[in-house]
């Protein structure tokens, strides 16, 4: 069994086209060659969760600071947070 387990292969990655919304960049998307297939890749990608699902659970907690609205502030600031030290190959 372990023979087929070719370790000797990278893990495949590949950009996106250029974004518009992103002034032209691209994104990075990795897909892992592991036991559990690519989320054995946790690198920290995300997508903003529809804005009445958010609605919904603070409706259920009766808070409204997890609402839509409550969060939009802090999906933002995370969505634009740039280090420009950081490694682009990490």
């Amino acid at each position: 069994m372990m023979d087929s387990l070719n370790t000797q292969q990278p893990t495949r990655s590949s950009s996106s086209t250029p974004q518009t919304h992103l002034n032209g960049r691209q994104c990075y998307s990795s897909a892992g060659k592991a036991l559990g297939g690519s989320s054995a890749t946790n690198y920290g990608a995300w997508t903003r969760g529809n804005a009445a699902d958010y609605d919904l659970w603070a409706k259920l907690v009766g808070d409204p600071g997890r609402s839509h609205a409550g969060l939009l502030p802090y999906f933002r600031k995370t969505e634009t947070h740039f280090d420009p030290t950081a490694d682009p190959f990490l």
